[in-house]
């Protein structure tokens, strides 16, 4: 159990590496066209737009590289096929299984062990006395892991209704 959270603690260390590669270059883009817009048209664009949208975009492309990540797994594919039918497919259940399953714990207790590094760091950052910083980084842990499960369920919903979709009889 302990080493294949170790492995799942990578695997989310490189896709933090990964996100924060594609926040740089979708901010950096983002950057050239809000200035672009604003010498051009005369629009600007304030601050918090500029940030939301950077998050947005880098997130929409995230969840897009992961769904294509997954769906191109074979293992799992084959796994998944072997014991789950097009016809015995429903949503919900497959939504609940896929929540419990260890894998799926695993990860998100790997990912969310990063991300409660990261608000921690933040939360030094702004030179927060210790009980607000810890309570801020637990709060945000607790959001992150609500989000991240979710997020990730159905993302994981959605391969296994593809991959169901393109079995064949």
């Amino acid at each position: 159990m302990f080493r294949s959270y170790c492995k799942k603690l990578l695997s989310s260390f490189f896709f933090l590496v990964i996100y924060s590669l594609f926040i740089m270059a979708v901010a950096y883009i983002w950057a050239h066209i809000s200035m672009a817009c604003k010498n051009e048209f005369g629009l600007i664009f304030g601050k918090t737009f500029n940030y939301c949208t950077i998050v947005i975009l880098t997130l929409l492309i995230e969840l897009v590289a992961v769904y294509v990540i997954r769906i191109d797994n074979l293992k799992i594919k084959e796994a998944y096929e072997n014991t789950h039918t097009k016809e015995a497919y429903t949503f919900q259940t497959d939504f609940a299984e896929t929540l419990k399953s260890k894998d799926h714990i695993l990860h998100t207790a790997a990912f969310n062990t990063l991300m409660l590094l990261l608000f921690l760091l933040i939360g030094m950052g702004t030179k927060a006395t210790a009980i607000p910083l810890v309570i801020g980084a637990i709060a945000m842990t607790i959001v992150s892991i609500i989000l991240f499960a979710v997020i990730s369920t159905l993302i994981w919903c959605i391969v296994h209704k593809k991959w169901l979709c393109s079995q064949k009889k």
